[in-house]
């Protein structure tokens, strides 16, 4: 982000809004903004660095000490996540601080809502499930007795949009032409880079469509586009890509579709046709379909934009109550209460609370606080004494023969242990279950300091 922000808009003086101190991730994130400073010979200046604690009020603290009591100057502030950077946006609004006009904004890691906030914003995308994906792969290798690296670094990808000051519409306009009549030169000149284009596709799927997976059943569509694009430039007539590709759209990414990794197939298409054709009548065909299908994902992305719009803020709302609750909360049988009463609202019909208890030597013991599952509480795993935390996971598989997904929390403060936070998989964006975590982390922290008070 760094190197963008001074490579492609030459600032010099560029805030950063740190995440939690005990959190690894925003250990790394704040190592590399300085880092970076240091390889463009930037000044590191420490009045332009704000704490700050990846939830709801993150920002608007970070604004409040940057801009009204230091009132510092600055060309760009990164935040260490989207949601920091999304409250730094309100914040920035609100002291009629314009973004990206007076300040540019960068968050990380990609979270659905930074395609939607106005402007959109310029963030770099984390690819979770294939974090997910190899982080199990690892266990399960381990598990085997395999031999398998201890870690293992997945590329990220940055995403220019709107609130870092870049244009992201299209720099092409279009005006009319002839479009191609088919030819025997130009069907030839197609065919022979038909290869190379799916070839190319194809990568792009892998490195930014991460809801695909690598099976031969998922690169179908890719040849199928590749062919009915050949076939709009041959007969003259658009529909033919356009409705199809509309149609891949949806197949391939119902609920969250991202214009900007669709423009990078786009851009694959054009630029590879770009570079064979000759005609300038041709050439101009290409551009004016290649600029329809841009309009298109924009206005698939505006229909869907509304609903995600308000459902986003309900649950930042709920979010932002859920640890006002907690934090006034000094006595477990209320903490459980407002988990109880709270979370079924976010879709969370099940979730799990443990605590951990004891370390002895290589083995860690906790037991169960709370078990709710779909209106009842688990009598049963609240009854049990402490037990191996290694077993506590697979006393929440209810049903053995139906395929589950659960998210599970770690509890902590520091390097203090406290628990995990075990939670039914919902629709809710990764980001919220951290901020849940750290919310109950902090309440279970708390009730310890009473009970050695008391």
């Amino acid at each position: 982000m760094i190197t963008h922000f001074v490579e492609e808009h030459n600032f010099k003086r560029i805030a950063y809004i740190k995440g939690p101190p005990e959190n690894i991730e925003a250990k790394e994130r704040y190592s590399a903004y300085v880092n970076a400073l240091s390889t463009y010979k930037l000044t590191y200046n420490p009045e332009l660095v704000a704490p700050g604690f990846h939830f709801l009020g993150s920002g608007e603290s970070a604004a409040r000490l940057l801009f009204d009591e230091r009132r510092i100057h600055c060309d760009a502030i990164i935040a260490d996540n989207d949601i920091t950077a999304r409250d730094a946006l309100n914040a920035l609004n609100r002291r009629g601080i314009r973004v990206p006009q007076d300040v540019a904004l960068a968050g990380f890691d990609n979270i659905e809502e930074s395609r939607y906030i106005k402007p959109q914003l310029t963030t770099v995308h984390q690819p979770l499930m294939n974090l997910g994906y190899e982080a199990v792969a690892m266990l399960i290798a381990q598990i085997k007795g395999l031999e398998c690296p201890t870690t293992k670094i997945l590329p990220t990808h940055l995403r220019i949009r709107r609130s870092c000051g870049c244009n992201y519409k299209s720099k092409y306009y279009c005006l009319p032409g002839d479009p191609p009549n088919k030819g025997s030169f130009t069907h030839r000149l197609l065919q022979g880079i038909k290869d190379s284009l799916i070839d190319k596709i194809k990568k792009i799927v892998d490195d930014y469509l991460i809801k695909a997976d690598s099976s031969s059943t998922c690169y179908d569509w890719i040849t199928r586009l590749v062919s009915v694009f050949f076939d709009a430039l041959l007969k003259s007539d658009e529909e033919l890509f356009l409705k199809p590709l509309k149609e891949t759209i949806m197949l391939v990414e119902p609920e969250n579709i991202d214009v900007f990794d669709w423009r990078h197939i786009l851009n694959a298409f054009f630029y590879e046709t770009l570079s064979i054709l000759t005609q300038t009548k041709d050439i101009l065909a290409l551009l004016q379909l290649w600029n329809r299908a841009i309009e298109m994902l924009w206005e698939i992305e505006i229909r869907s934009k509304a609903g995600y719009i308000a459902e986003s803020d309900r649950i930042l709302k709920n979010i932002s109550w859920i640890g006002q609750e907690l934090i006034a909360t000094f006595d477990i049988g209320k903490l459980k209460q407002v988990l109880i009463t709270t979370l079924p609202s976010l879709g969370i019909e099940r979730f799990y609370v443990t605590g951990f208890t004891r370390q002895d030597n290589d083995t860690a013991f906790s037991r169960f606080i709370e078990a709710f599952e779909w209106g009842k509480i688990r009598h049963d795993l609240l009854r049990k004494d402490e037990m191996e935390t290694k077993f506590i996971v697979p006393l929440c598989f209810k049903v053995q023969e139906k395929k589950e997904c659960l998210i599970i929390m770690p509890l902590f403060v520091q390097t203090e242990k406290l628990g995990f936070l075990i939670l039914e998989h919902s629709s809710i964006e990764g980001p919220i279950y951290e901020n849940l975590a750290i919310q109950v982390s902090n309440a279970l922290k708390g009730l310890k300091l009473v009970e050695k008070l008391s």
